[in-house]
């Protein structure tokens, strides 16, 4: 069964966020790609919202509040997908993904650079330079020029590999730590 991969019902829900530069942002990224081509992310967040609920119940000793607030973030997250699974394509999907993490990282990245490089200049820490590197390399902007967006994967890929020395200038600092300090 071929699913019609542009409108589901109508199509006039997202219908203003039909772009020729924006779909080709989201089908060539390294993960949205996948979602919106082969599997809806809805589906994750199914699996997610699920693995959250059955977490919950499994630690019922572990306190009433955490089964409340692993009740309560489960049933949310198994609404949201299954409401994007039955009324939103794949591809929209995968957009609003690519929008929420795109934004997110953007905001980290810059409170990384900013933040985080001016705190530890400021407490005489060494992590500032590696703050400061870790939040240029993930600031979003070098994949939205339209020569570069075929090429995202490997963005996102050199993105990874040029993290691994960043974290462990910043690891060596000696202000990093990783578990209780």
């Amino acid at each position: 069964m071929e699913e019609n991969n542009t409108t589901y019902n109508s199509g006039k829900e997202f219908s203003a966020w039909e772009f020729p530069r924006l779909r080709q942002q989201v089908e060539t990224h390294l993960v949205f790609g996948f979602f919106s081509k082969y599997l809806g992310l809805g589906w994750l967040i199914i699996a997610v919202g699920a693995l959250i609920l059955l977490s919950g119940f499994l630690n019922i000793k572990a306190g009433g509040f955490k089964l409340v607030d692993s009740l309560q973030t489960g049933i949310i997250m198994l609404f949201c997908g299954i409401y994007s699974v039955k009324k939103m394509t794949r591809y929209h999907q995968a957009l609003i993904g690519w929008i929420s993490i795109k934004t997110a990282l953007g905001i980290a990245a810059f409170v990384c650079m900013t933040v985080g490089s001016i705190v530890s200049l400021a407490n005489k820490q060494s992590d500032a330079l590696a703050n400061f590197l870790l939040g240029l390399i993930w600031l979003p902007g070098i994949e939205f020029i339209p020569r570069i967006a075929p090429f995202q994967k490997w963005v996102t890929v050199s993105r990874l590999l040029l993290s691994i020395p960043v974290v462990y200038m910043g690891i060596h600092s000696g202000c990093w730590h990783w578990g209780p300090s």
